[in-house]
């Protein structure tokens, strides 16, 4: 069962994520920081992660560039950002291998991280 962790630091945020992962049969756990995150993927060997690049003081990004550094290519970064042009472009220059626009389409937030587990790019938000 492929592994993911979603971080935000919106609870509803994380709760809605989560059911819409578990419904599709993905093992999910939940972090609201950079810290808790990287200790959750080493503990769970997380497959994929789901950062909110919005999260505050700047810890959607810092999340995303503390996976990369440290898990290299092991965990694929799917980053939610606002529709804009310039979060798409950051989250590709932070190294994230994808990304979602908010508001978060169930349909497209599944569609992208099975294309994540096949290892090709998604659907959602070409980056």
């Amino acid at each position: 069962m492929t592994e993911i962790c979603v971080i935000d630091d919106d609870r509803d945020m994380q709760r809605a994520l989560r059911d819409h992962l578990e419904l599709d049969g993905f093992k999910v756990r939940e972090a609201s920081n950079a810290y808790d995150a990287v200790r959750l993927i080493e503990y769970h060997d997380s497959e994929i992660a789901i950062v909110d690049l919005a999260m505050t003081a700047k810890e959607g990004l810092s999340t995303v560039l503390e996976i990369k550094k440290r898990f290299k290519q092991n965990v694929r970064v799917l980053a939610i950002v606002d529709i804009d042009a310039q979060a798409l472009g950051l989250a590709h220059a932070l190294g994230a291998d994808d990304a979602v626009p908010k508001p978060v389409h169930p349909a497209t937030l599944l569609a992208c991280v099975r294309k994540m587990m096949r290892g090709s790019s998604s659907p959602g938000a070409e980056i």
